[in-house]
């Protein structure tokens, strides 16, 4: 098994979501109305992902791409990672 070192360069994070999805006619893009506001997705796992967390009485917000983290593997290559949704629950 090979040892892989990770080195986390730089967390970036916006409510408003850290990139925009744009509109792609190879892929399934585009906007679903959840938590009283519309929410971009780029696949359709994300897109009924957004519409089953909006059915949920206990999530509050879902922010799309809210925060990309850098990174540099072994070899020094920097790479990338964003993740797909934050869910905000309301308090108990």
């Amino acid at each position: 098994m090979t040892d892989h070192k990770i080195t986390i360069v730089e967390v970036t994070e916006s409510e408003k979501g850290v990139r925009k999805i744009p509109r792609s006619y190879r892929s399934v893009t585009g906007r679903a109305q959840a938590s009283g506001e519309t929410v971009p997705y780029e696949s359709t796992l994300e897109r009924d992902f957004a519409y089953l967390a909006d059915f949920d009485d206990e999530v509050d917000t879902i922010i799309s791409q809210p925060l990309c983290i850098r990174y540099r593997v072994n070899n020094g290559r920097l790479r990338r990672y964003t993740v797909d949704f934050l869910l905000k629950f309301r308090p108990l």
